[in-house]
This record gives structure tokens, sequence and C-alpha cells, in this order.
């Protein structure tokens, strides 16, 4: 393996023990316990030293390239070499590694703790994996990278990985096999939910890089309520740089959703390439939710208690309703002393009953036959009144009575009479 060569380098305006600020991304690493950095485009930068790709032959410092990009077919052997400074006043040791890049949760571009790699990483070949520079000096180090045979055409994100035992920084490697692209996106899991610390809410989701390039997306967010737009976010770039086969969870604040609304919200994310993607969700405030829940109670409330009154209205009429037809009886005979005129009292009883059954079908034939009715009535209580003899009741009484049964049931139209007791 090619030995590094280190080259003098003097280091103007330099300030020993400087480090570049961590972003979002971070994790700790297994190798060394030192801290992986995200890997944005730019030199890496530790504790009094830095990394990045060598310039170009004859071209100052201040000319060197921001990241590495490296093309070729399945199978081809690409080379660089990465420039390793160190800026202070006394040696350091480094250790060097490639590794896969991917998105972490906030989208930022990371890198595969040691051991973790298993894409464009493994193909990377340095030409030493530790290195010490003195201080004030630049060590060149040469790397090869070699494309697998069968490697998908697309692009395949990796690093070369700086680690001086307390942090470790990378610079990106875009690397692209030769070959068909395609941009594909899309849009899941669109929600609205709580803000933070209670305030208004946010348009939360995620985005899939579903293609073999890099995509840096932009996102355009609308909402329309009962009456009317809500919410009009124009398309934005989104501080994403979206890997192939990488998703990333994000969110939209949105302050001042209105408090007693309902709308629809409407998601449009796009990329170079033609990628498009929509996604839709459903926001319904709070205090909408409560009132619509309070009438929904209200209704049932209201079914309940109308039901259980009709109920009771029913079982009240069942009570009040007649058994059968009643009506007055006629009135018993009057017997002698000897007390021999009772059955002849009551045989005049059941008389009667045959003459109120005449009445009750008068009072069904309706109020136009009464006159009829009465008189046939009076002549059927003579006829059995002198049937019934002894101590009965003397017809002219009993003739005195019936006319007036006829003429109540004949009043009611529909009134029974019953036999007296």
């Amino acid at each position: 393996m090619a030995k590094a060569s280190w080259a003098p380098v003097s280091v103007p305006g330099s300030v020993p023990g400087s480090v570049a600020e961590s972003v979002s991304g971070t994790a700790a690493s297994a190798g060394s316990g030192a801290r992986t950095e995200a890997v944005p485009d730019g030199t890496a930068r530790g504790s009094g030293w830095s990394a990045a790709p060598r310039p170009p032959e004859g071209k100052p410092d201040p000319d060197a390239r921001d990241f590495f990009y490296l093309e070729g077919g399945p199978g081809t052997v690409l080379r660089d070499t990465l420039a390793v400074t160190n800026d202070s006043d006394r040696a350091r040791t480094l250790r060097l590694r490639g590794a896969d890049a991917y998105n972490a949760s906030g989208g930022a571009v990371s890198v595969r703790e040691p051991g973790r790699s298993t894409g464009p990483g493994t193909w990377i070949a340095l030409a030493e994996d530790r290195v010490r520079v003195p201080a004030r000096t630049r060590a060149e180090v040469p790397f090869t990278v070699t494309l697998p045979g069968g490697a998908v055409p697309g692009d395949h994100p990796a690093a070369l990985v700086v680690d001086d035992g307390e942090r470790q920084a990378g610079v990106r490697l875009h690397l692209r096999v030769s070959g068909p692209t395609l941009a594909a996106l899309g849009v899941e899991h669109a929600e609205v939910r709580p803000g933070n610390k209670g305030e208004g809410v946010e348009v939360g989701y995620t985005l899939v890089n579903r293609g073999n390039t890099v995509l840096r997306p932009r996102l355009a967010v609308r909402a329309d309520g009962l009456f009317g737009p809500v919410l009009r976010h124009e398309a934005r770039d989104l501080p994403v740089e979206l890997l192939p086969g990488q998703r990333v969870t994000r969110q939209e604040s949105w302050p001042d959703a209105p408090a007693l609304d309902r709308a629809d919200v409407h998601l449009t994310a796009t990329a170079r390439g033609g990628a498009h993607a929509t996604a839709s969700a459903t926001y319904t405030a709070p205090s909408l939710t409560w009132l619509l829940t309070g009438l929904a109670a209200l209704a049932l409330a209201a079914l309940v208690f109308g039901w259980y009154a009709l109920r009771r209205r029913g079982s009240s009429r069942g009570r009040d309703a007649p058994n059968g037809p009643r009506s007055r009886g006629a009135p018993p005979g009057r017997g002698g002393p000897d007390g021999s005129a009772g059955s002849s009292g009551a045989d005049g009883g059941r008389a009667a009953v045959g003459t109120a059954e005449a009445v009750q079908t008068a009072g069904v034939v309706g109020a136009a036959g009464m006159a009829g009715t009465n008189e046939k009535a009076e002549k059927t209580v003579k006829a059995e009144g002198r049937a019934a003899g002894g101590a009965g009741a003397p017809p002219e009484e009993m003739s005195e009575k019936a006319p007036e049964e006829a003429d109540a049931g004949g009043a009611s139209g529909a009134r029974s009479v019953v036999s007296g007791r």
C-alpha cells in the first residue's frame, strides 16, 4: 500500500485549536467514542486540523474543492486524493475510513459508524487508514473507489471520515454509476397535530426518495376551510438533501390555524427531474370538535327522551282502555212480601239484557234509524214483560226505561249496555 505523502504548508490566519460547530444528525461512534458529524459539502474540521479534496495541481488552497465527485461505469476503478492539514503547533495522529452516507431523522446527511457500511463505503480503499501529520503540515492520502460489476446506475452517496479520537468529520463523496437515472419522490404520513408547547398546530409529513438520484425537494402547502382558503405556503426549497432510498420526517409550522373550522390540507412536493408527489390531511379545530361532540350528545339525549315519552304514553293509554262493553242493567224485579218474585225479577233483568242488545245494534246502525229501533225495543220489552209475569217489574216501567237506554245508545253511536247488578 502506497505511503501517504506530506508537503509543508503555511496556514496564515489559522486559529490553532479552532473547532467547527456540529450540525444536526450527530451520533456516537462505536469505534473510538468520537462524535460523528453530519457531512455537509465543504471542508471537514476538527480541533486544529481540517480535511478536504486535494486542490488542483498548481492551484492554491482557496481553490480546493468542497467535495469529491467521481463517476464511472460498473467495474471501473476511480482515483483521487484526500488532503489532511494539521494547522496546530503539535503533531497529530488521525484515523481515516470510508463510510456510507445516509439521511438522519432530521434530514441532515450523516455517515455510518465503523463496521456498519454495506454500500459505497466498502468500495473505498485508502492508501493509509492511520496517518501522523506533523505540526503545520498537510498530508495527501490517495484513495481508490472500485465500482462493482453489478453496481446499480445512479447516485451512491459516501464520505471519507477523519477521526481524531474526540471528533469525527467527513468529506462528501458524490459517487455516480453511469446508466439510466430516475427521479421519483413520495409524500407519506401527512397529518395535522398540536404544535410544540401547545402553540398552534403543525403539519407533519415524510418525504421518500423512490428513485436513484439525490433530490433537493421543494414543498407547497395549502389548506381550504369551510368558508374558503385558510393557509397558503408557496413552493419553497427545503433544507434537505434526500438520498436515494432514504426517507425524512419533517413538519411545517401553522401558528395561526383557525380556532373554529375544519380544513383539508394538501401538500405538494417536487424536485428536479420531474419528481412530483402529493398528500392530504384533515384539520379540525379543537373547539369545533368539542362543539360537534356536544351537539351529538344533545341529539342522542333528545332521541332517548322522545322514545321514553312515547313509551310512557303508550302504557298510559293501555291502562285507560275499557276492558269490554259495559252499560247500566235493568232494575231488579220487585217481589211480594213472600219474596217469591225474586226469580221473576231476575228473568225480567235477562229480558232487559235482550233489550240492551237490540239497543246496541241500533247504535251501530246510526241515528237515522233510531225512531224505528226505539219503537221495536218498546214492543219487545212489553211482550217479554208480559211473558215474565208474576211479581216481576211492571211492563209499563220496563217500557219506560227501554226507550231511555235506546236513546243513550243512539247518541253515542257505539255505547254498550251491560246487565244490571
